[in-house]
């Protein structure tokens, strides 16, 4: 991921004051870092590709190095499938400080999901 392949997006509330950015961390492949800073209110930063990313075969669980602040902030995986299905896989709030890696499970059938068709 770098911010030629994706992009931040502003979310949730439009009168909680935010400001954000999202910059590269290093030669690729090293990531993306995003800095922001909300007020009070329901908000969030959508970080998404800026092309589909097809995915092979069938994944069972999605891992990601993050460097948590310690704020409490709730970390939240959202892709489509080919159904055109939206499902939200939870890593948890980052009430921690320092690097970790964290791993959504994404084959558990009470994975929250809205739209598209089929099963």
């Amino acid at each position: 991921v770098s911010t030629e392949t994706a992009a931040a997006h502003n979310d949730g509330d439009a009168s909680v004051p935010t400001t954000f950015t999202l910059t590269d961390t290093g030669p690729a492949p090293a990531g993306v870092r995003l800095s922001y800073d909300y007020g009070e209110g329901w908000k969030f930063v959508r970080i998404a590709p800026k092309q589909a990313l097809p995915v092979e075969g069938k994944p069972v669980a999605m891992g990601v190095m993050v460097k948590g602040d310690g704020r409490g902030c709730l970390l939240r995986l959202r892709f489509v499938d080919a159904n055109g299905r939206t499902f939200q896989a939870e890593y948890g709030a980052l009430d921690f400080t320092g690097w970790r890696y964290l791993s959504a499970p994404l084959n558990n059938p009470r994975i929250l999901h809205w739209g598209g068709h089929g099963r």
